[in-house]
């Protein structure tokens, strides 16, 4: 997709956008820092990261260096934290503007993400399909949290489902309303990434106000999104009662 349109907006977040070149060379950045430090196929990354052009660039980033890659919540308990390190055996950290601070964590490799530091060369592929993509931990709210492990070719397979389905071009603008410790995130991010559509990001307070989060939805003209069926169904509620704005039809 960066070879075919580079200068097309692959983020936008707020008022700023990414275009696929800067998102790439950012991601390329960040990858070639864990090849340096010896990060191979199959290792785990741990990523703390908000919701952010980071974020992406940091789970774009460690894919790039041919590792899996685990998103952790800065605003999870400390405990549980410090356990999805030493259960996923963790071998390096990406942190983003020092949300879990460094000396509150296992001593590994430290890298603080930037969107500013780039690298024009794409890194040698070094996986293949069978290789860890991600590892989302479970809730844990009946017991420990389990770590679930999907591989690249799964990932593949279903975004190659969901263009299909959906029909998912590059005109499409999807929504990543989803927090990224939950694996619809997967759908959103690499759905609108692969197909050379554009991703529109959220910050915690639009994501959590229905009036800004549909002020984002038409500024930008936003194709596809998903949510939970309860989720949903208040978002339509509550369009429906302000149709004296939105000019919906009841």
């Amino acid at each position: 997709q960066v070879t075919k349109k580079p200068n097309k907006e692959a983020l936008l977040f707020g008022k700023d956008h990414m275009t696929y070149r800067e998102l790439n060379d950012s991601a390329n950045y960040v990858g070639s820092q864990l090849r340096e430090l010896g990060i191979k196929p199959n290792d785990v990354v741990a990523l703390l990261a908000s919701r952010s052009f980071e974020m992406i660039i940091g789970m774009i980033g460690i894919l790039k260096a041919g590792a899996a890659y685990l998103p952790i919540d800065p605003q999870s308990p400390l405990d549980r934290i410090k356990y999805m390190f030493k259960n996923s055996n963790a071998k390096a950290v990406l942190n983003y503007q020092g949300q879990v601070k460094k000396n509150k964590l296992p001593e590994l490799p430290f890298i603080e993400l930037s969107r500013d530091k780039r690298q024009i060369e794409n890194l040698p592929l070094i996986n293949s399909s069978k290789d860890l993509a991600y590892i989302i931990y479970t809730s844990g709210t009946t017991g420990i949290p389990k770590g679930v492990m999907l591989e690249q070719n799964g990932l593949v397979n279903l975004i190659r489902w969901q263009m299909r389905e959906a029909g998912i071009n590059e005109q499409s603008v999807i929504l990543q309303k989803s927090t990224y410790i939950f694996d619809a995130s997967v759908w959103e991010c690499f759905l609108a990434l692969l197909t050379g559509s554009t991703l529109q990001l959220l910050s915690e307070k639009e994501n959590n106000d229905f009036k800004l989060l549909i002020d984002k939805i038409i500024e930008n003209r936003v194709t596809h999104t998903l949510m939970i069926p309860t989720v949903f169904d208040a978002l339509l509620d509550y369009m429906l009662d302000e149709d004296r704005i939105y000019g919906f039809d009841s």
